[in-house]
């Protein structure tokens, strides 16, 4: 992995402490900056905007828990490591609720913390929560949400002299997730018809200036061999345009009498006297002031765009099941990451498996009638149902558990540092006690245990491909 330019922020009250470390992070080319308060750290985010934060838990000037929960709030997409000498558990547990995406305590192995960066640093690109790619993730779906609030079903460009090209979208003014850069909106309309939510009509072609891309340009009919604009039209003499069409007797077609002339327009240029049967056209751009051949133009192509609705309520029912599932988690006071983590999560998981040789488990649970338990029994109903089931998992989940919401109704499980034989244990107590439960929803269990039988995590859980069981437990 390179480490060029990837800028860190390290906090810790002990300078000695600091230096060891920053030493350390620099000889393998990270870009360290230190700080001892809390506060003048969290200030300088938004100015410098690292890649990493590594913080002690006590700090000269604030905390780093509370640290950590401010950056988590205001920038979701920064991860941060904790490196402390406080080791007891309900501190490790706060850190983590918190936010921090790690914990290790000192005195610490110099490679272990080196290996964790780069795989906390691979894990946050792989999820694409950079910057950029983070407001674009967020974009798209909430722009969806927003037009489907707000009744619109077309995105239909109107004319507008301040755009680039000449029209704009103003429906989209409305929509607070969309940048009022012209180039962005198109950027997003053309992600979202690419990936099949947005269907697209040619509205209009624009023809560019190639010197300076305006939109400004005044085409004309101009002389080819002189380029004067001031061109005459007329009719050429019979004697140097006729065409006489002799028909043959045996034609099929209607038969035209032999007489018949053809006269083609001609155009004569004032200031070279000179006739010709073809013009050409040439632009002037009204910004920069060039001539250029039309055929040199660039051309822009306007669309409008409709909502594809088949695909977008299929997503928002999907939508609408995971945000209950999160509130019933929220309700049990029990913590969960989005589904896009998973997978990520799990390599990380897998590498450090196969390093200290210890196992771990996926355990996916699937309400498999939860649509249409919610179109029977409405939201409210659905969400004190998931309740109940989610407090039955809670008795059996330990600290160092952690779950994911899934692709599709339900969450997943991973029980870190689990044999084979628990995490079946698990799973068919869990089976026995869901099926005390006078319950409506049913439920679908699948356990996946990690590393044996799987060369990559990646090949247990994708977006496309449904979980490979090894055990499984359906109720």
């Amino acid at each position: 992995m390179q480490t060029e330019a990837v800028k860190i922020f390290l906090l810790d009250r002990e300078q000695s402490v600091a230096e060891v470390v920053q030493r350390l992070l620099s000889s393998v080319g990270y870009e360290v900056e230190v700080f001892s308060s809390a506060k003048v750290a969290f200030e300088a985010i938004p100015a410098k905007w690292p890649q990493l934060v590594i913080s002690e838990v006590e700090l000269a000037e604030g905390n780093g828990i509370d640290l950590c929960a401010q950056i988590r709030e205001n920038y979701s997409a920064l991860p941060v490591l904790f490196l402390t000498t406080v080791r007891e558990l309900e501190q490790r547990l706060e850190a983590l609720r918190s936010g921090a995406i790690d914990y290790i305590t000192k005195p610490f192995d110099r490679q272990l913390l080196l290996a964790k960066i780069e795989n906390i640093l691979r894990l946050v690109h792989s999820c694409g929560e950079q910057v950029q790619s983070l407001r674009c993730h967020k974009t798209i779906p909430n722009l969806l949400v927003e037009l489907q609030q707000a009744g619109v079903q077309t995105i239909v460009p109107q004319p507008d002299v301040q755009s680039k090209y000449g029209y704009s979208y103003p429906v989209l003014d409305r929509i607070s997730t969309v940048s009022s850069d012209a180039e962005e909106r198109i950027s997003v309309l053309e992600k979202l018809s690419s990936e099949g939510w947005l269907g697209k009509k040619i509205y209009d072609v624009v023809k560019l200036c190639p010197n300076c891309q305006s939109f400004n340009v005044n085409f004309r009919v101009v002389c080819p061999f002189c380029h004067f604009p001031g061109l005459e039209e007329g009719l050429p003499l019979p004697d140097s345009n006729q065409i006489r069409l002799d028909q043959d007797e045996n034609s099929d077609k209607k038969q035209v009498p032999s007489t018949a002339i053809i006269r083609t327009r001609h155009y004569f240029c004032p200031q070279c006297q000179k006739t010709f049967p073809e013009a050409t056209v040439f632009g002037r751009c009204l910004r920069c002031g060039k001539n250029f051949d039309e055929k040199d133009a660039k051309v822009q192509i306007i669309y409008s765009y409709y909502i594809q609705d088949a695909k977008l309520n299929g997503t928002e029912i999907r939508a609408n099941n995971s945000q209950l599932v999160f509130q019933a988690l929220t309700a049990c006071e029990l913590k969960s990451y989005e589904f896009r983590f998973l997978r990520p999560f799990l390599e990380l998981e897998l590498r450090e498996a196969k390093l200290s040789n210890k196992e771990f488990a996926l355990v996916s649970f699937q309400v498999t009638n939860l649509t249409e338990y919610v179109h029977r029994e409405g939201e409210d109903v659905a969400r004190r149902s998931l309740r109940n089931l989610f407090l039955v998992v809670k008795k059996f989940l330990r600290p160092l558990d952690v779950i994911f919401l899934a692709e599709h109704d339900g969450i997943e499980i991973v029980l870190r540092h689990t044999s084979q034989q628990i995490a079946q244990l698990f799973v068919t107590r869990l089976q026995s006690y869901l099926e005390r439960l006078d319950r409506k929803l049913a439920v679908k269990l699948k356990l996946v245990t990690f590393p044996k039988g799987h060369e990559s995590a990646s090949e247990s859980v994708s977006e496309d491909s449904p979980l490979p069981t090894l055990a499984v437990q359906e109720t």
